[in-house]
């Protein structure tokens, strides 16, 4: 009733307007009033502008969402319609899958695109006024999702999480209310984001991509298994009490220059030791170069170990030893790089890899 009475007094403040300027009649407020026909007296005349002033209360009341009709729409990457299943002006639509589709409201030829639609959010639900629309298409960007449509009078009374101003509060939802990708009753569903794994997932073990839980599970195997045998450092590792793993000694009663053969190709060299009965300093030479091809002061030694006299002299090198990456062979002389005997020869020991 009030909008047909402002639409009504609209008219009126025009008609008066109107004849004002068609007529050429000035003062025209002075001259016309609107009058109750039913009761003598209760007359409104026009103000200088040709408006009719009124004023008065106007009362009303919002009701909550009255549900009238219900229908559902599959939406996908192709546009789909479905017809609103009463003409009443709201429309309660609710995207109830895992994809956000995009709507267009119009007659029974509506087309939605991507591009021109508006966003419905997945798991959303949105109140709309549709007007004189009679149908409702849809469309996702890829994928497929649900709609479910509910028309009606009222205002909608929407549900959500969090509290405003002063903080986000906590919702409490039913087991398996939301689909993969939200949280489910307080927890994060097994599945819910493909980054993230399922429980199910095999343990990593190998080169490129893997979920989080492929990756952690891989990791603990690999903290929590056994130390692999074989030769490599890390599959090498024995006890103190272990017959393996561990360097080769070797003993030379009588060491002097004829070059003698530790090992006959690369290896790890950790400990020299000798005894040197002799007056002077004695030098223990160790050569990069297989035995047979060594030349006393001729070839070159990677080591040269001096000897004191009448003493025990050496070096150990653990657990980082000198590398030899040919072989190891080794002769005693007078000098760091010569080829004169001592008086005597060395008792000496090694342990090479």
């Amino acid at each position: 009733m009030f909008k047909r009475l402002a639409v009504g007094l609209g008219a009126l403040v025009l008609s008066f307007s109107g004849l004002a300027h068609a007529a050429g009649v000035q003062g025209i407020s002075q001259k016309v009033a609107v009058c109750d026909p039913n009761y003598t007296g209760r007359c409104a005349a026009p103000n200088a502008s040709g408006a009719l002033p009124i004023t008065g209360t106007i009362t009303t009341s919002l009701g909550a969402f009255n549900p009238v009709g219900s229908t559902s729409l599959a939406a996908s990457s192709t546009s789909a319609r479905v017809a609103f299943p009463t003409a009443d002006p709201t429309a309660l639509i609710r995207n109830t899958g895992t994809t956000d589709a995009y709507l267009v409201f119009g007659n029974g030829s509506v087309v939605a695109t991507t591009g021109t639609g508006t966003l419905l959010p997945a798991g959303q639900a949105v109140a709309y006024n549709v007007g004189t629309a009679t149908n409702v298409a849809a469309i996702t960007a890829s994928g497929t999702t649900s709609l479910a449509v509910t028309t009606g009078t009222g205002l909608p009374t929407m549900t959500g999480g969090g509290s405003g101003g002063g903080g986000g509060g906590a919702i409490t939802a039913a087991a398996s209310s939301y689909a993969a990708g939200a949280f489910s009753a307080g927890a994060g569903v097994d599945g819910w984001d493909l980054t993230q794994g399922a429980k199910a997932d095999s343990a990593y073990a190998g080169s490129g991509s893997a979920s989080i839980v492929a990756i952690l599970k891989g990791l603990y195997s690999a903290s929590t298994g056994a130390i692999p045998a074989g030769s490599a450092n890390i599959g090498n590792v024995g006890s103190f009490a272990s017959s393996t793993g561990g360097a080769t000694p070797t003993f030379q009663a009588a060491l002097s220059t004829t070059v003698q053969a530790m090992k006959g190709t690369a290896g790890s060299l950790y400990l020299i030791e000798c005894y040197n009965p002799n007056a002077s300093v004695a030098y223990v030479q160790v050569f990069n170069v297989v035995s047979g091809s060594v030349t006393l002061g001729a070839t070159t030694p990677t080591l040269s170990v001096p000897i004191p006299a009448t003493s025990n002299g050496g070096f150990a090198m653990s657990p980082v030893p000198a590398a030899f990456s040919t072989a190891m062979s080794w002769a005693s002389t007078t000098t760091p790089t010569g080829s004169t005997a001592n008086g005597s020869a060395l008792v000496c020991n090694a342990a090479y890899n």
